[in-house]
This record gives structure tokens, C-alpha cells and sequence, in this order.
């Protein structure tokens, strides 16, 4: 094999490699917004508390939640006092029986 060859097959190996990380990196980053999710569906918690529960980084909780707000598929509650952090912080729900009803009714 000369090294025009050589040079080619390390190439492809590499990106094949970057394919490979970049796949990894996205499958593991769904599932945890997958995690987040559903555990917001079952009951409306603040974010440190789903941190605690799915044993994700919060700051990857708070991406995940502007993910979902912008697709309209979270709502803040309330403003309640964390169980971890005892300091006042959003209640959030994925669940839309939990979702504020809008009355838009004009006379």
C-alpha cells in the first residue's frame, strides 16, 4: 500500500469516527430530554428536582426545557418553594391535563 493510500484509509477511518461521536452525542442527548420529559409528565416538579430524580446535570435540564417551551410542550405552573433547594423556583408539567386552561371567550 503507498501512502496516497495510506493517507486515504486514515481519512475515511477519521471521519468515520466523527460519525460515529457525533451519532453517540445525539442518541445520549434524546434520551435525556426523553428522561426529562416524562418525568415531568408524571408530576410537575422544578428543574433541581428533576436533576435530582433523573440524575442529569441541571444546566442540561434548563436546555432541555427551552427546547420544550419553544415546541409548546411545557408550561410553569406555579412559583413554589423547592424541596432541595428550599428557595422559591418554577414548577414546571409536560402534561397537558395539568396545562392552564385559556378562556377566550369575548362577549
Amino acid at each position: 500500500m503507498d501512502e496516497k493510500e495510506k493517507a486515504l484509509q486514515s481519512q475515511n477511518i477519521t471521519r468515520q469516527s466523527k460519525q460515529e461521536v457525533k451519532y453517540t452525542k445525539n442518541y445520549v442527548s434524546k434520551s435525556q430530554q426523553q428522561r426529562v420529559y416524562e418525568s415531568l409528565f408524571l408530576r410537575p416538579s422544578t428543574m433541581k428536582e428533576v436533576s435530582i430524580e433523573t440524575d442529569i446535570d441541571r444546566s442540561s435540564i434548563c436546555r432541555y426545557v427551552v427546547h420544550l417551551r419553544n415546541d409548546n410542550k411545557i408550561v410553569c405552573l406555579r412559583k413554589r418553594f423547592c424541596r432541595i433547594t428550599k428557595h422559591i423556583a418554577g414548577e414546571y408539567t409536560t402534561n397537558p391535563e395539568f396545562f392552564p386552561k385559556l378562556n377566550n371567550t369575548f362577549g
